[in-house]
């Protein structure tokens, strides 16, 4: 577990550096914008007596034109006091003396067995009316710290993807991020490294 950053020290404070574009957004986002893109479509389309066809190019377009919107739109910025998670709908500030540490959260392909991992941070959160907590409350005992864990931390999963592939053999060491091909693949690899960065340099690095 990594030390948290102390931001009473008299290092200068970190610039503030944000991230857009996210891997692993743009999917996310062109699902999110079907359904405005069709309802603004067939609303058109009833209100001012348009044939289907025309209701559905307006929702096509809609789609394409909302979806990088919403892609754009999320983000992360990395501030000296506090990680702020943009979303066209939501904007969360997680100041950093809450968080714990870095980890990862994966979701798997049952099929082809790859596997996304979402970086998440670890934030405490303390209990209903009471003070806030810290690891030093923690018990020792391993099955009554996973219940305290879940009763006291809670995993933010900021939102972007860093792919993991299954090893070809058991013993073979996992192949993390892909030598990158093209133009966006170069831009999610810098993406990743500035996030993978800027948490080591305010003292979460993801393991």
């Amino acid at each position: 577990m990594s030390a948290a950053h102390d931001p009473s020290s008299d290092d200068p404070p970190a610039p503030t550096v944000t991230v857009r574009a996210l891997p692993g957004q743009f999917t996310e986002a062109f699902g999110v914008a079907l359904l405005p893109a069709v309802l603004v479509g067939t609303v058109l389309a009833l209100t001012l007596d348009l044939s289907g066809d025309a209701g559905a190019g307006i929702a096509a377009v809609g789609w394409l034109l909302l979806t990088p919107l919403l892609w754009w739109g999320t983000s992360i910025r990395f501030e000296p006091a506090q990680l702020v998670v943009t979303r066209p709908w939501s904007r969360r500030r997680i100041a950093w003396s809450e968080v714990v540490h870095a980890t990862w959260a994966n979701t798997s392909d049952p099929e082809s067995g790859d596997r996304e991992r979402w970086a998440g941070v670890v934030v405490q959160r303390p209990r209903r009316g009471g003070p806030p907590v810290t690891l030093d409350d923690a018990p020792t005992r391993f099955g009554d710290y996973r219940r305290w864990r879940r009763a006291n931390l809670r995993t933010r999963r900021l939102p972007i993807t860093f792919p993991e592939r299954r090893p070809p053999t058991p013993n073979a060491p996992p192949q993390l991020d892909d030598v990158p091909r093209g133009r966006l693949e170069r831009h999610a690899q810098r993406v990743r490294d500035i996030v993978r960065e800027q948490l080591a340099a305010h003292g979460h690095p993801l393991p």
